[in-house]
């Protein structure tokens, strides 16, 4: 019978063995220049999980956090932070955890409540670029965060799970205005604010010929959601991220677009001149209130 083996207590943490495998990708000056950096991930759940275990690895230093809800089974397809073990836990919790388990030297800070016009300026204290990770519904969150992080002259990307697509959009302080680009009006309806939201991030709408319609409850906020659509927007939005943040590459924001859809096979970009008051979009968020929706809830 063999013995039980000896539990030794983990190794001294050295941030620059931990990433050291990133080099080549990026330069070790470029590496430390990460560490410096601050991200603000608003929302810890599909996206927001999954976001902040990628930056993390990628050796970012600073965190700031946010959530107000805890995990449950209904999580557990896509949520990276959702397991057996943590069900009815504090998502930031959670997520504070996972990423000081993988750069114990990270700061992080937490909120633990919604984000709105009376917290906003604290949340994006001394932050260089925002991850948005808020739940596809959370529009009063957003009309609080988008048009600050504009403001303040700050880079915002925004990846959402689509189907089996990631749909990319990004922000700053001299790109396109949020409530322009989506042509929200304070009179739209919630189910408005959906369709137009949802056309705005994909004009392309790569994802939609193999959507079970049926599934989608905008009145109460519910829809299809994948892990595939999740990882995939881990990859393109840590990916704007790094470039961002090392003045890497072109950073096209709004009303540049792409989106990518793994199952499809199909990789879409371009300019949606005018965003929503584009006549195409225009004609399609009619099209999708008139007709789509008649077998949507």
């Amino acid at each position: 019978m063999r013995s039980a083996a000896k539990k030794l207590p983990p190794p001294a943490f050295n941030y620059q063995k931990a990433f050291s495998r990133n080099l080549g990708i990026v330069s070790e000056s470029e590496q430390l220049t990460l560490r410096e950096k601050h991200v603000a991930i608003p929302g810890c759940g599909g996206v927001g999980s999954i976001h902040a275990l990628a930056l993390a690895r990628m050796g970012i230093g600073n965190f700031t956090i946010a959530d107000f809800d805890q995990y449950e089974i209904e999580n557990f397809n896509r949520q990276f932070g959702a397991k057996q073990s943590t069900i009815g836990k504090s998502k930031v919790d959670v997520v504070r955890r996972e990423i000081l388990e993988i750069n114990p030297s990270a700061n992080v800070r937490v909120f633990d409540e919604p984000i709105g016009a009376g917290n906003v300026d604290d949340f994006l204290a001394g932050v260089d670029v925002v991850v948005d990770s808020l739940d596809f519904f959370a529009f009063s969150a957003r009309d609080a965060l988008f048009p600050a992080v504009q403001r303040k002259g700050l880079w915002l990307v925004t990846a959402a799970p689509l189907g089996l697509s990631c749909a990319l959009l990004v922000f700053s302080g001299e790109s396109m205005d949020y409530w322009r680009y989506f042509n929200f009006k304070e009179s739209d309806t919630p189910v408005t604010r959906a369709i137009k939201f949802a056309i705005g991030l994909a004009p392309a709408g790569l994802h939609i010929k193999y959507m079970d319609r049926s599934r989608i409850d905008l009145k109460s906020g519910k829809g299809p959601s994948h892990a595939i659509g999740v990882i995939e927007c881990s990859a393109m939005a840590a990916t704007e991220v790094l470039k961002i943040l090392l003045q890497r590459g072109v950073i096209r924001a709004v009303p540049h677009f792409s989106q990518f859809d793994v199952y499809r096979a199909k990789y879409r970009k371009g300019v949606l001149w005018g965003g929503n008051r584009n006549p195409w979009q225009r004609f399609k968020i009619w099209y999708f209130t008139r007709f789509l929706l008649k077998n949507v809830r």
